[in-house]
């Protein structure tokens, strides 16, 4: 006489604890006595957008969520990894839900950030350089009003407008005054 294993006998119940943690699907193994500890595992994914179901065969307790920019459903259910030919998949686990991430908009508030102070900066000192340019004027160059002043006589401006010639000869010309501060 033989031994045969009934379906039901194989058949363990879902995996527990089925939960997110950030870029993976965790859970636990299931709970009872089994013949084995050794469990094979299927995780079925849902794209919330899009209701596409896949299945993809798991050896570990835990999955990898390749794209976070998405919504998913996930459900978890396991079987006996010893090969026996009356090893019968768990029910499902009841449905968790994996939360799209946010949509970055850090980095995008930040170069709208340092681009709006760029502009800032330039418009500042643009404005500040014209306001400079009139407050202060340079300092006039007499070479070009008074040609021969620094070619000729080295800057001596008695020399050059040659100051013996302004000597009055009539002295009530000159009135000498006193001024009182």
């Amino acid at each position: 006489m033989g031994f045969h294993m009934n379906k039901s006998t194989n058949k363990v119940s879902p995996p527990v604890n089925v939960v997110v943690k950030e870029n993976e699907v965790i859970w636990d193994e299931p709970e009872g006595k089994h013949p084995s500890s050794d469990f094979y595992y299927q995780i079925q994914i849902t794209d919330q957008s899009t209701h596409v179901m896949k299945i993809e065969n798991v050896t570990f307790e835990k999955w990898n969520i390749a794209n976070r920019k998405k919504s998913y459903s996930v459900k978890v259910r396991a079987r006996i990894n010893n090969q026996l030919e009356f090893s019968v998949w768990s029910d499902w686990t009841e449905a968790v839900i994996v939360e799209a991430e946010p949509k970055d908009y850090q980095m995008l508030i930040m170069i709208v950030l340092v681009t709006a102070f760029i502009v800032l900066v330039l418009l500042v000192t643009f404005t500040c350089r014209k306001s400079l340019d009139k407050l202060c004027q340079p300092i006039p160059d007499p070479k070009r009003k008074f040609k021969g002043l620094f070619d000729n006589n080295n800057g001596n401006f008695q020399e050059w407008i040659d100051a013996k010639h302004l000597v009055t000869k009539i002295p009530e010309e000159c009135i000498t005054v006193a001024v009182e501060d």
